[in-house]
């Protein structure tokens, strides 16, 4: 991709997170839907089970390159409960998003300044901006608490010259770790009809819904 249209991309995340999300997010559903109910007999799980580590590396790189886009990857996550177990389906999926912030982080510093530059001039990078300005590293952990999609998060934050790639990575790492364990709580008590997992996942996402509420509204005070 060139810088010119890496740049028109960049500018048109705002629009995309308004406008697709709960197009997305209804997609999301439908996809996780339809695959739990073709594989309510465990057929599909153990053909990519039989597949052995292709299936892992194609899992791995289709939520890679997914969670560079605003396309949720939740299907596949829950393509990976089943199919290797709740354990390994959390790192496949985690490794996955990992690695897409790295590709993030190295495509968006081999283009530099110019993009930095058109990138200032959105609102929700000066938000980012802000926050790792006056708070450094924490600032940086901090942001990525927001209310914003984890892949917009990556973006913006590789832009900034101050943002170290250590840093990057680490804070990239562990806060999307949250995201997964409450899904698996969820799938946990949705697949054994142990509710006491499923209400304890629910509620794990809406506390972490209302801590990016509140850091958000901390932000803009």
């Amino acid at each position: 991709m060139n810088q010119e249209a890496l740049s028109k991309t960049l500018s048109r995340l705002d629009q995309l997170e308004n406008q697709l999300s709960v197009p997305l997010l209804a997609i999301g559903i439908l996809l996780i839907a339809a695959f739990l109910y073709l594989d309510r007999c465990q057929a599909v799980s153990d053909i990519i089970r039989s597949t052995g580590w292709l299936g892992v590396v194609t899992a791995v790189t289709l939520i890679t390159v997914l969670s560079m886009t605003p396309i949720p990857t939740e299907s596949l996550t829950i393509m990976c409960f089943k199919s290797y177990g709740i354990g390994w389906g959390i790192f496949y999926s985690w490794l996955g998003s990992t690695l897409s912030a790295l590709l993030i982080f190295a495509l968006i510093r081999g283009i530099g300044e110019p993009l930095f530059l058109k990138a200032n001039s959105h609102q929700k990078f000066r938000q980012v901006d802000a926050w790792v300005s006056r708070k450094g590293t924490a600032g940086l952990l901090i942001a990525r608490l927001l209310p914003l999609p984890a892949f917009l998060v990556n973006y913006i934050t590789a832009l900034l010259p101050a943002v170290r790639f250590w840093d990057y990575l680490w804070t990239a790492a562990v806060t999307i770790i949250p995201s997964y364990l409450m899904t698996a709580m969820v799938f946990a008590g949705v697949a054994t009809k142990f509710r006491i997992w499923l209400w304890a996942g629910i509620l794990g996402m809406i506390l972490i819904w209302l801590s990016s509420y509140l850091l958000h509204r901390l932000q803009a005070v």
